[in-house]
């Protein structure tokens, strides 16, 4: 065992305070010492041959962030203490201090795909947002996990879902370049015409934003694909003047779509 979290952990029960055993169950589900956990879960043990009652606030919320040892163990993708303190009773809906996150978002946004199974299969809601919005498939997308994205997809994720500033799944792929997320997302059928802050849709921000041609392409044809079958003047209504109103003859041309982007970015 680490000297130091020994150390903490000998604190925690000789000097009964609540802050320290928080503190001392935050280190151990951080740094995967299960026995520990264990110990520090149980309502009374040997300490140097003295028999001690404890209890610990498995809830305690600890450090800047405000996280609690369920979010420091699904952090540190320890798939065994998550299971302990869930079946101790710790909440897996409990919110962090900062940017209001559940366990699930931190185990999505660490893509650790086992500890984000556990979660949702002891309850966790993959629709809890965080303060800007954001869900865990939010997070996985943007920590790019297709396994994740993939079954939080299956359990009913949202993959239209705005954030505060509407930021949906689709902008986080296009602002980091994840053409695989890209190809996922349009493969499970994303809204093409969802408008941003800037009031931009996913084409015209790929273009401005100056991301690879192909992943550019991808989504032009998947909007010539959708016009066709709507019907060019419902499309039009719906679609941002800048990528498809003002240019839509263009966008849904067989012209290059490379010089498609490049008349978005000068417009």
């Amino acid at each position: 065992m680490n000297q130091c979290y020994e150390s903490s952990w000998q604190q925690a029960f000789h000097f009964p305070s609540p802050i320290k055993k928080v503190k001392a169950m935050y280190n151990a589900a951080l740094f995967g010492l299960q026995p520990l956990v264990e110990q520090l879960l149980q309502s009374e043990f040997n300490v140097n041959d003295t028999l001690l009652q404890t209890t610990v606030n498995v809830d305690g919320l600890v450090g800047a962030s405000g996280w609690t040892a369920l979010h420091a163990a699904s952090y540190a993708r320890h798939t065994a203490q998550v299971k302990t303190l869930v079946a101790k009773g710790a909440s897996i809906e409990a919110r962090a201090t900062n940017k209001d996150w559940t366990p699930l978002h931190v185990a999505a946004e660490t893509a650790k795909e086992h500890v984000v199974k556990a979660l949702v299969s002891a309850g966790a809601s993959v629709h809890a947002t965080s303060s800007s919005g954001t869900t865990a498939f939010c997070r996985a997308t943007r920590a790019w996990s297709a396994t994740i994205m993939e079954f939080l997809y299956k359990v009913g994720s949202d993959i239209n879902v705005k954030t505060v500033d509407h930021w949906t799944p689709v902008f986080e792929a296009i602002e980091l370049d994840r053409e695989d997320a890209l190809d996922l997302l349009l493969s499970w059928g994303f809204d093409l015409q969802v408008l941003n802050d800037l009031e931009r849709i996913p084409l015209s921000t790929a273009a401005l934003l100056l991301k690879q041609p192909n992943m550019i392409e991808k989504i032009a044809n998947k909007l010539r694909h959708e016009a066709r079958t709507e019907g060019p003047s419902n499309f039009a209504d719906r679609a941002d003047p800048d990528a498809l109103g003002w240019h839509l003859d263009q966008c849904l041309s067989d012209q290059n779509v490379v010089s498609v982007a490049h008349l978005l970015r000068e417009r």
